[in-house]
């Protein structure tokens, strides 16, 4: 019999950075702990749009990190935001390695991610919101191959 990390990765659990924040950490720990043994993949969404700590990082240890779309938007209008979202990106990349970002509205926003290393992106840039059909018209009418059309890095 297969043990649960044997499994393959059938779901993932977003765990929001504001959860950690007015939870206790033992409690969400203990379910951290329940959903891995389940075989799900923890991801920690939003980390740094609300009061976030990087001991968060060391007790949940995500699989992966979306940067809060707030810190995203404020990359195309100025420098100082560009070094912090690089700087969180290096930092996150040190306790996981995907590092994704929500938010992501224009192609200079996945340039400018995607020059500090982030990997990963959602929004508007990917697409717009859709009904459960059109994204079935969507996937159907595309290649397996051709889903993601952001070629890393950008040119």
């Amino acid at each position: 019999m297969s043990k649960a990390r044997d499994l393959p990765i059938r779901f993932a659990f977003e765990l929001s950075d504001t959860v950690l924040f007015e939870r206790k950490i033992d409690d969400t720990l203990a379910s951290v702990a329940k959903l891995r043994a389940l075989g799900a993949k923890i991801i920690l969404d939003g980390f740094g749009g609300a009061p976030c700590s990087v001991s968060n990082l060391l007790n949940i240890k995500p699989d992966q990190v979306k940067l809060d779309a707030k810190l995203v938007r404020q990359i195309v209008h100025s420098n100082k935001s560009r070094q912090r979202v690089a700087s969180l990106i290096e930092i996150c990349s040190s306790f996981c390695s995907h590092v994704g970002a929500v938010g992501v509205e224009t192609p200079e926003h996945a340039e400018i991610l995607s020059q500090a290393g982030c990997r990963e992106v959602q929004g508007y840039f990917i697409a717009k919101p859709m009904s459960a059909s059109d994204m079935a018209s969507v996937f159907e009418s595309r290649a397996r191959t051709d889903v993601v059309p952001i070629p890393y890095p950008l040119s």
